[in-house]
């Protein structure tokens, strides 16, 4: 009974985590370009794009890349917040040094399927698959404490299909991983009846 109940409650969770794109597996019709992938649907490039007005909640996104032969990663920080205004942050680590942009706001420029401010641009080039970032700026050098100019270019593709539920993982068994915890199930439980 406690793993029907929890099974309901992890589906209208996960539910509104994620929107409904269309089934690319059960399908009988294969001249379709959306179905076989051939072209992105609209609601993806709607998810991926910028919002049209600010909201309450912010519009933010987060990138980590790195190149474990050459030792090089790179963290990039970018939200929206009101009034039009953004806010990033970048970090660098290349040829052991460690680059960290100056966190501060500016005028907000992004729009259609761009995320742009501040001398940073991120670009949808595949929703939920692959973007592109370039950016023109001061960063400072944490090993010598000065500013440095950096210009970067950088892709960032995904290494899998997104994740689409419930196709990649049933409210069944969200509820049996839940139940197999043991204590966060007790604290859901607690927090449920109040």
């Amino acid at each position: 009974m406690q793993h029907v109940r929890l099974k309901r409650f992890a589906k209208s969770c996960l539910a509104s985590v994620r929107p409904k794109f269309p089934d690319r597996k059960n399908n009988a019709r294969l001249d379709d370009p959306e179905r076989i992938g051939a072209i992105f649907p609209l609601k993806e490039w709607d998810c991926e794009s910028p919002l049209k007005e600010y909201f309450p909640i912010q519009d933010w996104l987060l990138f980590h890349g790195s190149s474990p032969d050459n030792k090089t990663r790179l963290i990039v920080f970018f939200e929206r917040t009101s009034h039009q205004l953004a806010v990033f942050w970048i970090v660098l680590e290349i040829r052991g040094s460690i680059l960290i942009s100056k966190e501060t706001y500016h005028a907000d420029y992004s729009k259609g399927s761009t995320f742009c401010a501040g001398g940073l641009r991120l670009v949808v080039d595949a929703p939920l698959r692959r973007w592109s970032l370039s950016f023109n700026g001061l960063m400072v050098d944490q090993t010598r404490l000065q500013d440095v100019h950096v210009r970067i270019a950088a892709r960032f593709a995904a290494f899998t299909k997104p994740f689409e539920f419930p196709r990649d993982i049933g409210p069944s068994k969200f509820a049996r991983r839940y139940e197999s915890s043991g204590k966060p199930i007790r604290r859901i439980r607690e927090d449920m009846r109040g």
